[in-house]
């Protein structure tokens, strides 16, 4: 009686959905007690109302985001290494699904070696003696070299190993509430009611954010959708958590998984 043997990208991919499913759910529970102070303060001459978070994201959403990123990222190595055909004598050999820019692989030029030599030196490591479908596929998953954009497929895949990388080596990831969509209201003493839309909905308001209002001003109220969102380094800015990690967790089955098993399959 045979029994079925699961390749372990699979399970790495099924926990970092596990991990998605309860970073999710804290998320929205940390979220629906709206976690923020509105406090009303004059600095010369302005009246102004300021947006507080008084305690930061929960641990526990912070330590499912590492988690996150560390097994997407080795189901991809673990695809990288299933993609290479044991050694004839036995031997070890330690691969990584590469991530560098597209054009890594052309000739290294003539003169000081530089990171770009290293990289396509690390290119051809990781790539020898995959299949060539294999490694035109890989190659279709380089990122460019400028022009980088958060909400393309093969970019996740670039974000997606900044983040791990950082987590591994430099820090944790950067996850911060914000709101979305926000809106302050108050009453005026004749009773009449002022609405002041600031920012555009699309423009997250941040910690300590302020806003001004008239001096008169009272039962002053900020709305909006309160959000845990995801900081990236390269292009720099704020992504909203979790519609993010789920178009990251998409396009690494989409683009890694789905058409690189088959072939991984059919190594001996």
């Amino acid at each position: 009686m045979s029994s079925l043997i699961i390749p372990p990208y699979f399970m790495r991919i099924g926990w970092a959905q596990e991990n998605l499913d309860l970073i999710r759910t804290e998320v929205k529970s940390w979220c629906a007690t709206n976690p923020y102070t509105v406090t009303t303060v004059v600095e010369n001459d302005n009246h102004l109302c300021s947006v507080n978070f008084p305690s930061s994201v929960p641990t526990i959403i912070v330590r499912e985001v590492s988690y996150f990123c560390h097994n997407l990222r080795s189901a991809m190595d673990y695809m990288a290494t299933a993609l290479v055909p044991p050694d004839p004598q036995g031997k070890s050999r330690s691969t990584h699904f590469p991530i560098f820019w597209d054009g890594v692989w052309d000739e290294t030029p003539q003169g000081k070696p530089t990171k770009k030599t290293k990289s396509r030196s690390d290119w051809e490591r990781y790539t020898a003696g995959m299949p060539s479908t294999a490694v035109t596929i890989i190659k279709g998953l380089q990122p460019p070299k400028a022009g980088r954009n958060n909400t393309t497929q093969i970019y996740r895949l670039f974000a997606l190993y900044e983040l791990w990388n950082e987590d591994k080596h430099r820090q944790l990831p950067t996850i911060e509430p914000g709101i979305f969509d926000c809106q302050v209201t108050w009453s005026e003493p004749d009773g009449s009611s002022v609405i002041e839309r600031y920012v555009p909905a699309t423009t997250l308001v941040k910690d300590n954010a302020a806003f001004e209002i008239s001096e008169t001003a009272m039962d002053v109220q900020v709305t909006g959708s309160v959000q845990v969102v995801l900081g990236l380094s390269d292009p720099k800015g704020y992504v909203p958590l979790i519609s993010y990690f789920e178009a990251v967790l998409r396009s690494v089955r989409e683009l890694v998984i789905d058409p690189l098993h088959p072939i991984a399959a059919g190594i001996p």
